[in-house]
């Protein structure tokens, strides 16, 4: 069953955390248009170019444009494209263009996108660096914008791969069906081949030849991955992006993704871009503070702009963000969440590890020193490995210190002080 535009187009404005109004103000569309549409009060707009026209607005991709174009009724892109007569309904579609043969596949890039410019420059450097293949992993912990990063480089670079960029989803999508796609976009089929080993060493044929950029994002198991990767002789490069310490991107040139910088430069930016320069400039401190508290962490930071620019005032949402019980589900916006996204890195510790990490939070400070072995009351003989929660990059190392510690985000794990986890913690002590 086909979905509805106000799914389709509520789907593309939640993942760039939008507002009708600034829809509206993007596209040219009537900001009342839109709330129809997304309300569902209007199923099927008479007039498609308003819809490409908010297309546009979102940086859909061609795929993306014509599932929300079939999902009011109308045709695909591909043949308005070829049934456009008027200059100005072409001039509409100039966007998406006749495809070449080379596959363009990663997610629209951010328009918010910043920052980042040193590590750009290297991952250009490295996946560019003249030899016949490269492998490069992107680490770090969920909501650090690994996946952004990711996209933007792949705008960036699409022109030093001539024969194309493929993407995958990795924690959505099986590797068969992800090998079908990256043949199917070069007009191959290996549905005959139901072995993995099989299909993938079809594929391997396939981009022998070919200089393409292969992304794989947010890979869970090494498992995953090793199917996907080239053959050592081509002339195809890779970026992984994952927030474990996988053992496939030890052969990999390893770069850490780590939260906008301290100064808060990054993340007015982006408040910039959602709330415009006249706001920022009123509530700098304001917003100073809630991008402190929020760990700099971007998707967090994201969430927050965009139910600032939606219904909630400076003040009084960072009121609701200094109330520690409260922070988690003041970053809730639609299907974005920052909850969802440290649950999964969450439920990847072990039984033992997952009351004993939870527990820190119940602490005030941002991080502590591990010198002294740290114990878990129920296990008084088991130490917690800290490098464990490392590699599920819960905690993750400060290195401005003269000692190791390990910083905890904050802004994830925050008991309240009636809360079993604050309770346990209070009853033991560790070395600071």
């Amino acid at each position: 069953m086909r979905d509805e535009l106000m799914d389709v187009l509520g789907r593309f404005t939640q993942r760039l955390h939008y507002s009708a109004g600034q829809v509206a103000a993007l596209s040219g569309v009537p900001r009342r248009t839109v709330m129809n549409w997304l309300s569902g009060r209007v199923r099927q707009p008479h007039n498609w170019r308003r819809l490409v026209q908010v297309a546009a607005a979102l940086r859909l991709n061609e795929m993306e444009t014509s599932e929300l174009l079939q999902s009011a009724g109308h045709a695909s892109v591909a043949r308005l494209r070829r049934e456009a007569t008027a200059v100005s309904d072409q001039h509409l579609l100039a966007p998406w263009p006749i495809a070449a043969d080379a596959p363009f596949q990663p997610i629209s890039d951010l328009p918010y996108f910043v920052g980042r410019e040193d590590l750009l420059t290297q991952l250009q450097a490295a996946v560019q660096n003249g030899r016949s293949i490269t492998l490069t992993s992107l680490h770090g912990m969920g909501g650090v914008g690994k996946t952004a990063l990711a996209v933007h480089l792949a705008y960036q670079l699409r022109p030093a791969f001539p024969d194309g960029v493929l993407w995958a989803r990795l924690d959505t999508s099986d590797t068969m069906t992800i090998l079908a796609s990256f043949a199917a976009a070069y007009g191959q089929d290996v549905s005959m081949h139901h072995d993995v080993e099989m299909r993938a060493g079809a594929v391997r044929t396939l981009l022998t030849n070919k200089r393409a950029l292969i992304v794989l994002d947010n890979a869970q198991t090494s498992a995953q991955v090793r199917p996907l990767l080239p053959a050592s002789t081509g002339k195809t490069a890779v970026i992984l992006t994952t927030r474990h310490d996988l053992a496939v991107s030890d052969e990999m040139q390893r770069y850490a993704v780590e939260t906008f910088s301290a100064d808060g430069v990054e993340s007015l930016a982006v408040f910039n871009h959602f709330l415009g320069e006249p706001t920022v400039n009123r509530w700098r401190n304001e917003l100073q503070e809630i991008a402190i508290i929020l760990g700099q962490l971007p998707l967090a930071v994201a969430i927050a702009a965009g139910r600032l620019a939606a219904h909630m005032t400076v003040p009084d949402y960072l009121a609701q963000l200094r109330e520690a019980d409260n922070r988690l589900d003041s970053l809730i916006r639609e299907d974005r969440s920052i909850r969802l996204s440290f649950d999964l890195s969450y439920r990847l510790l072990s039984p033992q590890l997952q009351p004993f990490f939870a527990s820190l939070g119940a602490f005030g400070g941002d991080d502590f020193r591990w010198k002294p072995p740290l114990t878990w009351p129920a296990q008084p003989k088991q130490t917690p490995s800290v490098s464990s929660m490392n590699s599920s990059s819960c905690l993750w190392y400060n290195l401005g210190g003269q000692s190791a510690t390990h910083y905890i985000p904050y802004c994830a794990i925050l008991p309240g002080k009636s809360s079993p986890a604050h309770k346990s913690a209070s009853g033991w002590l560790i070395g600071l």
